[in-house]
């Protein structure tokens, strides 16, 4: 979503695609509420390609919460995702994008982290809202 211009009407789509009783998941950035952890020079390429590429409207929870009910969405659960460790994550999977044999090594305790994330409570500071609504 974050992509797409004028995203909402693809949220209205969405909902008029989707079966009664479909249920739709819904995880994006949400890059006003993100702090790098690690020293921000080492994401200067992810920055420059994310401001070209994430031209779409990005949404808070509560946002994105409401603009779906509105659509007509029972919101099952609507939270922040990639807090602390999610972003530890991220962060580690993006410096080792290149050195592969690195990124191998790592990559379990990547998911690890990532497991971490989903049992914390993030808060707005974190990097992402993940949605889950039934039509």
């Amino acid at each position: 979503m974050e992509h797409i211009e004028g995203n909402l009407k693809v949220l209205e789509n969405i909902y008029h695609g989707l079966k009664s009783h479909g249920t739709f998941y819904l995880a994006m950035p949400y890059e006003p509420g993100h702090n790098i952890l690690l020293p921000k020079k080492l994401f200067r390429v992810y920055a420059c390609w994310a401001e070209k590429e994430h031209k779409g409207e990005q949404y808070n929870w509560e946002t994105i919460s409401e603009i779906l009910g509105q659509l007509g969405f029972k919101i099952l659960d609507a939270r922040y995702t990639f807090g602390f460790w999610g972003k530890l994550a991220w962060e580690c999977d993006m410096l080792t994008e290149n050195h592969l044999f690195l990124k191998h090594l790592i990559q379990p305790l990547l998911f690890i982290w990532g497991y971490l994330d989903t049992l914390w409570k993030n808060s707005s500071g974190s990097y992402a809202v993940r949605v889950v609504a039934r039509k």
